[in-house]
């Protein structure tokens, strides 16, 4: 990738053939335990059977499920949540819905890494976060002229809010902590906020084939709705649920078992990785961008990582192709992205990974296509264990790097990596016309042809 310096001299193409790196907000289903997979999959039926009893609808199928599949973050949540609320907010000239997002970003910030994590350790992937995003779009949603006390709705958000921001000590930055008892607490909890989502949609009368009956019974609800004793005692077995000690305690030893052990992970791997680096003679590209970094002024390619091109690539793009003149201060603008990118990684509930690749006409290593390979795998490696699996298999075959690897070899180990992917997977290239582009297999034209096939893979 290649940004330039103003938006009058570049050019920025997102080609629409599909080159997507990874996978959306939806995680990869987990077979740890069959019996455990069994009943968190029985339960989850049982919760959504009840709330499509009460309200006649399925929150899984609300249209905001389809594109929450887009995102990688809390934040792009947050952000698509807020914006229904603003559509339908200037549609009925109310400002209670931009309120109501207010009270559901501390919500959804907890919910997503949380929804994450143990869907995927319970055998159900993101279905209990589909489940309850789709419980909120309904509300959102719900006809203007049926809610009568917008007031206690919400201050009931608020209260879900202030029981669920606890659950934060579960998060650590880049990443989610839980064994098998964590994973049953939380579970628990994610099915009771279901619940509570069908009983606040029941109330404001969301139902199928409403009825003169039904709405009076909804008026004469709705005007007591902060006194209800149905959501009352919902609440408070949540605000139970999430503040009993056994949860504290239970998630202080699983956060720091689960830190020490991650941590040893994290060594082992760094150290494979240096192994890794030796094997495939690895150039060094942080330089590169720690160097592009600081000759960067604060506000120089803010117009590119926040224009709505770069925000839709992020979120679930193809190939972003960005050109420019020599000398415009493209690397620059690419150390931008990297940064911009990083962040998104290092503010968690994502299995996002990130590798990238500077081209450097002053550096012959940074110039051939087995050293973009290289180091593109190395990178991956680092931050997934089915991508260093994946390394080490071939390292292994290769007699414990005994022998080089072929080119071809490491191009169908990057593309296994990106096939098996549970998450969004950014690949950066800068400069890639400093890359040599004579003869009939130049690196040039190979990266290229690299290019074609990762977007013929047609990746999800």
């Amino acid at each position: 990738m290649s940004p330039v310096s103003n938006e009058g001299r570049l050019k920025v193409e997102r080609l629409k053939t599909g080159l997507r790196m990874g996978g959306p907000i939806n995680g990869s289903m987990s077979a740890t335990v069959a019996s455990g997979a069994s009943g968190y999959q029985q339960l989850f039926t049982e919760v959504l059977k009840e709330y499509k009893k009460r309200t006649g609808k399925d929150p899984t199928g609300h249209a905001l499920v389809a594109q929450l599949r887009d995102c990688v973050s809390p934040d792009d949540v947050t952000a698509l949540l807020r914006k229904q609320a603003e559509e339908i907010d200037e549609a009925h000239r109310a400002s209670w819905r931009g309120q109501l997002s207010e009270r559901i970003a501390p919500i959804a910030r907890v919910i997503r890494p949380l929804c994450d994590a143990a869907g995927k350790a319970a055998g159900l992937g993101f279905k209990p976060g589909e489940a309850i995003f789709g419980g909120i779009g309904i509300i959102l949603a719900v006809p203007e002229n049926h809610v009568k006390n917008h007031r206690a709705l919400l201050q009931w958000f608020e209260q879900m809010g202030r029981c669920l921001r606890r659950l934060e000590i579960l998060i650590v930055p880049g990443d989610v902590l839980f064994d098998d008892t964590m994973t049953e607490i939380v579970v628990g909890i994610l099915m009771e906020l279901i619940r509570i989502l069908a009983i606040l949609s029941q109330k404001i009368g969301i139902i199928d084939g409403w009825i003169p009956k039904a709405k009076r019974r909804f008026k004469k609800g709705i005007a007591a709705l902060s006194g209800d004793d149905d959501i009352g005692n919902a609440l408070r077995k949540l605000d139970r649920l999430t503040k009993e000690e056994n949860l504290m305690v239970t998630a202080l030893a699983s956060r720091d078992i689960a830190i020490v052990k991650r941590e040893q992970e994290r060594q082992e791997r760094m150290q494979q990785a240096g192994r890794y680096r030796t094997w495939l003679s690895v150039p060094n590209c942080s330089t590169n961008q720690v160097i592009a970094s600081e000759a960067r002024h604060s506000d120089t390619s803010m117009w590119l990582v926040r224009g709505d091109l770069y925000e839709a690539w992020r979120r679930g793009g193809a190939l972003l192709w960005i050109t420019g003149k020599p000398g415009a201060g493209k690397t620059v603008h690419c150390s931008t992205v990297i940064n911009d990118l990083e962040s998104l990684l290092r503010c968690g509930g994502s299995q996002a990974a990130l590798a990238y690749f500077y081209c450097d006409f002053r550096d012959t290593q940074k110039q051939s296509y087995r050293s973009l390979l290289s180091s593109l795998l190395v990178d991956l490696s680092t931050q997934s264990d089915a991508s260093d699996n994946m390394l080490r298999e071939l390292y292994s075959k290769h007699g414990d790097g005994s022998r080089d690897p072929t080119d071809d070899d490491l191009a169908q180990c990057l593309k296994g990596m990106l096939r098996q992917s549970g998450g969004t997977q950014y690949i950066v290239v800068d400069a890639l016309d400093e890359m040599p582009n004579y003869g009939l297999s130049s690196s040039r034209r190979k990266t290229l042809g690299l290019v074609k096939d990762l977007i013929d893979l047609g990746l999800p």
